[in-house]
């Protein structure tokens, strides 16, 4: 994990890493509408307050299957409380050119969403996908590029990240 390679990006700057500043937070919105409004606080140091760590998707997924444009290396923030006790869990997609093989660990660090995870005991999971031949932009398959079952729990990068929730929680 490191230093952003792309400099702040404005309200209506479409440019790499497609994180910008916009005035408001989308990830504390989200949380208080998944959560019911009741959330503390955001951490002013993530980075302090839990950590960011880096896995091997790869075992989650056949690797044979290349078209499914899964990267072998996965995210995790765990906010310190939440080594200690059970918390929540989050899965935070990211959007097409977002993946660590286009902006490296941007989305993962900038997102806002390790901010309000440490101080409100919430496990965010950053799946990753990468670009391959089908999928250029490294995009999560909204068009069916990975097969007809795409859009269903039976979709293969669905359940490859079904696969990782349920390791992570004890299933």
């Amino acid at each position: 994990m490191g230093e952003s390679r792309f400099p702040k990006r404005e309200c209506g700057q479409h440019e790499p890493p497609y994180v910008v500043q916009c005035g408001y937070e989308a990830a504390d919105m989200l949380f208080r509408h998944l959560y019911d409004g009741e959330l503390s606080a955001a951490s002013d140091d993530p980075h302090r307050d839990g950590t960011l760590v880096s896995f091997d998707q790869s075992e989650f997924y056949p690797a044979e299957i290349t078209s499914i444009s899964m990267h072998p290396v996965g995210y995790i923030y765990v906010p310190k409380k939440c080594e200690r006790e059970q918390c929540r869990l989050h899965v935070a997609f990211h959007g097409c050119r977002q993946d660590i093989a286009s902006i490296h660990d941007d989305f993962v660090r900038d997102a806002g969403y390790n901010r309000w995870a440490a101080s409100n005991n919430i496990v965010v999971l950053y799946p990753q996908t990468e670009p391959s031949p089908g999928n250029p932009n490294g995009c999560w398959d909204f068009w069916g590029y990975t097969g007809q079952d795409y859009y269903s729990r039976d979709g293969k990068q669905m359940a490859a990240v079904k696969t990782i929730i349920d390791r992570l929680l004890g299933y």
